[in-house]
């Protein structure tokens, strides 16, 4: 099979490749650090090989605009863990289902949360793309 091939054939690199992914999302949590009035800065780093850059805003406002922001600037955004799963549509045909709202936090995530994608592939001149439009969203 294709991709057992595919996925095959990365494992002499995972370990490199974990470890740019690391060094990548440290660099990341010290850029949103820089703008505690946008984003959410605590993140676990001990062990985490993370697969995205995950901005966690202070209000819907914050993340629709710097969303839009990013994207008329050619950086692809996806909604944080789909947002709030209780909120597909598929589950709303199920009246065992309960509310979104009684979960506030998937809700706070659903509502300011979205990421971009960390890879092994990342250029210091991508790096230097994504600083300078955080910093000047955040001016």
């Amino acid at each position: 099979e294709i991709n057992a091939v595919l996925g095959s054939s990365q494992i002499k690199n995972l370990t490199k490749n974990n470890d740019i992914r690391k060094v990548n999302f440290s660099r990341f949590i010290q850029m949103v650090s820089k703008y505690p009035n946008l984003f959410y800065s605590t993140y676990k780093e001990e062990g985490n090989s993370s697969f995205c850059f995950p901005f966690i805003c202070k209000s819907s406002k914050i993340k629709n605009e710097i969303e839009k922001y990013l994207s008329n600037s050619g950086v692809e955004t996806r909604p944080l863990c789909s947002g709030n799963l209780l909120r597909q549509p598929f589950l709303k045909k199920d009246p065992k289902i309960p509310a979104p709202e009684r979960f506030p936090i998937a809700e706070s995530l659903h509502d300011c949360g979205f990421f971009i994608g960390n890879n092994h592939m990342i250029t210091e001149e991508d790096w230097i793309t994504l600083e300078t439009l955080i910093e000047n969203y955040g001016r």
